[in-house]
């Protein structure tokens, strides 16, 4: 089932998510995040699916958690259906490889979000 043929009412989802994720979407995090951050073997999560996780974790969890602990977030959640993705996709090692490669190309990431955010 993907994140279009989801019913609002069969989600448990933080209320703060429905208004932080077509914003995280409009940018088009997850498309700049994969364009600049290329995987050459992917099973589960894209960068730019974790990317979206850690904004919307960041942006909306009461606490923040350590890394070991968004995948229970993911499914505590019901956050995996909105990215596409199983909650299992976003262990604590698939999500230190994303951070890896999002540090490494963190000024092309800053500049082409940030120049999204301001037009």
């Amino acid at each position: 089932m993907s994140a279009r043929e989801i019913s609002i009412d069969t989600l448990v989802m933080p209320g703060s998510v429905a208004v932080v994720l077509p914003i995280i979407r409009r940018l088009g995090v997850r498309e700049v995040v994969d364009s600049l951050c290329p995987m050459q073997w992917c099973k589960g999560a894209t960068h730019g699916q974790v990317a979206e996780m850690l904004l919307l974790h960041i942006l909306q969890a009461e606490r923040r958690l350590p890394l070991y602990a968004l995948e229970e977030w993911v499914e505590h959640n019901d956050i995996g259906p909105l990215l596409d993705c199983p909650a299992q996709a976003f262990n604590d090692d698939r999500v230190g490889r994303a951070l890896e490669a999002f540090a490494a190309a963190l000024p092309q990431l800053e500049a082409q979000l940030v120049a999204r955010a301001v037009l």
